[in-house]
C-alpha cells in the first residue's frame, strides 16, 4: 500500500508517494524519538479523522540525523501503534 509522503527540503514542500518501510530503516526506528505526542501534536485531530485511533495514542516521531550532499537532515512522521506510520517528512535541521 502506497501513502501520500510529504517531503520538506529547506523550506520546500513536495509530496509523492513512498512506502514510510522502504523510507524509515530499522537502525532508524530503533533510534528514534518522540518529539510530541496526543493533544501536544498540533495535527492530531486531522491525524484522528484521516486515520483513526484515539488522540492520545498518536505520536509525533523523528530520526537520527543524517548527512545528504553535506547537509543534515532528519526524517519526521506520525504514527500510532497498530495503525501505523503517516507522512513521513525530511527535514533539514538549522545550525543554531
Amino acid at each position: 500500500m502506497y501513502l501520500p509522503t510529504g517531503f520538506t527540503i529547506g523550506n520546500h514542500l513536495l509530496y509523492n508517494y513512498f512506502m514510510p518501510d522502504t523510507i524509515l530503516t530499522k537502525e532508524m526506528l530503533a533510534r528514534s524519538r518522540v518529539i510530541a505526542k496526543g493533544r501536544a501534536i498540533r495535527e492530531v485531530e486531522r491525524l484522528v479523522r484521516l486515520y483513526g485511533g484515539k488522540v492520545s495514542l498518536w505520536l509525533k516521531k523523528s530520526s537520527p540525523p543524517l548527512e545528504m550532499e553535506g547537509r543534515i537532515y532528519e526524517f519526521h512522521w506520525y504514527e500510532q501503534h497498530r495503525i501505523g506510520r503517516f507522512e513521513v517528512k525530511i527535514k533539514e535541521v538549522k545550525d543554531s
